[in-house]
């Protein structure tokens, strides 16, 4: 007789006592008592090799063998997985891009007739709501006034006071109690907590901190 180890998958180990040279059938059964489960659920593997279908075949075991016991999975239903498939595929489709929250009114009505219509093709219609409509337009407005601008010999000019005029556009707005990062800008040059600056490196090497 043999002594063999059946280490379930996820659970315990389990000691069984089979012949020297068991079938299939019957390591199953022991294998299945052992663990409390039906043998049809149980998959086994010995030595790195499931063992074989057949019932009948013999399979050499020494003592202290470890057999790896892995519970098979019902396969799910019919309708669950017409359903998930079913869904996965309305995931899959493409929907159209959305402008975000909050735009003009005009570009959400322009983006929608646009659509309406459908004559415009869908790449356009992508980046139109990507860019914005209102970049759009200023970056039309631009390359016309550069187009002006060059010909009245001033589109250098008009292509710097371009430039500072967007970089003090998209500066932002501060919300009410909120500090700037940069402490020349906040009331009585607060500065922020945790700030690092020249008093706060002259006190910490003064007093031997650094």
């Amino acid at each position: 007789m043999s002594k063999l180890v059946v280490q379930l998958v996820g659970a315990a180990r389990y000691e069984i006592i089979v012949s020297k040279e068991p079938t299939v059938g019957e390591l199953k059964d022991a294998v299945s008592l052992a663990c409390d489960r039906p043998a049809n659920t149980i998959k086994i593997v010995h030595k790195g090799a499931t063992l074989s279908s057949d019932d009948s075949a013999k399979v050499k075991v020494a003592d202290g063998d470890v057999l790896l016991a892995m519970p098979q999975r019902k396969a799910p239903a019919q309708r669950m997985v017409s359903a998930v498939v079913g869904q996965k595929e309305e995931e899959d489709e493409e929907l159209p891009a959305q402008l975000p929250p909050g735009a003009p009114r005009w570009e959400v009505a322009l983006v929608e007739n646009m659509r309406r219509r459908g004559k415009v093709p869908p790449w356009v219609m992508e980046w139109v709501v990507l860019i914005r409509p209102l970049r759009l337009l200023a970056l039309m407005l631009f390359m016309a006034g550069c187009v002006i601008t060059s010909r009245l010999g001033l589109g250098p000019v008009f292509v710097l006071a371009s430039i500072i005029f967007a970089i003090f556009h998209n500066l932002g707005k501060r919300g009410e109690g909120e500090a700037s990062a940069y402490s020349i800008f906040n009331p009585q040059v607060r500065r922020l907590p945790g700030q690092l600056d020249a008093d706060q490196v002259d006190r910490q090497i003064r007093a031997g901190q650094m």
